[in-house]
């Protein structure tokens, strides 16, 4: 496993439930770079955080729209603003309450106010996508009502479901029997939802219900595509080395199995891009200049090439 925090990168920034598969398919439409396959310290973010930062690193500024980077409080036993010289929470501050996750956008604009503030230091930027909700044009996903971990979260959308309560209980304790039981086959914790008429576990589970596999898969690669125009324009306009990766993959169906459980060592949540940003995806604004000028000076006669 790759020593993260050991590499020579001034801006690290971590694209959350990324596949490699799928980062090795669309990232040459908007970078440059030398782009590798490297193994998750986790494979999930609480796991790949606890394995990638253990100890205090105060030349580290972490700016998160993921709620398991917390400044003040601990989140599964870690307490970010403990390891790291200041933590910004995006997830607090930027939550759209209308999608249910920081925008893409809202990390972009944040991370080049914030990068101004710390120049000495090095700064991990962590988006939410292409981890869930999509936000695909023409299909509906919404994710949480809000972000705070240790409180109570549940989807935007799950009010509109009737006799919580009750079905809740009676979900643990199907759960429980087929766990206790040990059958060969048992049907998930999405499959026992929707057969009591229960709202979807998350917005991955609500797209699937809804459009099937196949939409999923296309929402989440535009959730991809959508957060590496971001990236683009912020390695247009940040100096310094910069990483591109991942914290973890993502079942999208495979063998019936979704999202990104603890522990496992399947190669799809194991497998991360690890992409070193190339200068020339970057600030191309003075090329860009220079070609400009030198059509201008052409047109006028003053320039043989």
């Amino acid at each position: 496993m790759k020593s993260i925090v050991d590499e020579p990168w001034k801006y690290l920034i971590v694209l959350d439930t990324c596949r490699y598969d799928y980062f090795k398919d669309n990232y040459s439409d908007f970078l440059e770079g030398d782009l590798s396959c490297i193994r998750s310290n986790g494979t999930c973010t609480t796991q790949w955080r606890d394995n990638s930062f253990p100890d205090k690193y105060d030349d580290i500024v972490y700016i998160s729209a993921n709620p398991n980077f917390s400044a003040n409080q601990s989140v599964y036993g870690y307490n970010a603003g403990e390891h790291f010289h200041k933590v910004y929470e995006l997830w607090n501050t930027e939550w759209d309450i209308y999608r249910g996750t920081v925008l893409p956008e809202s990390m972009t604009r944040k991370a080049l106010e914030i990068s101004r503030q710390h120049p000495d230091k090095r700064f991990v930027l962590h988006f939410q996508q292409p981890h869930e909700p999509y936000l695909m044009p023409g299909i509906l996903s919404y994710g949480y009502d809000q972000a705070n971990i240790n409180s109570d979260r549940k989807l935007i959308t799950a009010k509109r479901y009737r006799f919580l309560k009750h079905k809740t209980k009676l979900l643990r304790f199907l759960l429980k029997y087929f766990k206790d039981r040990k059958f060969f086959i048992s049907p998930s914790e999405w499959a026992l939802r929707q057969l009591l008429f229960m709202p979807p576990r998350c917005a991955m589970d609500a797209v699937r219900r809804k459009y099937g596999k196949k939409v999923l898969r296309k929402a989440y690669e535009e959730n991809l595509r959508y957060a590496l125009a971001q990236v683009k324009i912020l390695s247009q306009q940040l100096e310094g080395e910069i990483i591109v990766t991942s914290d973890h993959g993502e079942f999208l169906g495979e063998d019936g199995m979704y999202g990104h459980p603890k522990s496992s060592e399947n190669p799809i949540l194991r497998n991360v891009p690890w992409l070193v940003v190339s200068k020339s995806s970057g600030v191309d604004t003075n090329r860009d200049n220079d070609d400009n000028v030198k059509s201008k000076l052409r047109a006028l006669g003053y320039f043989d090439e």
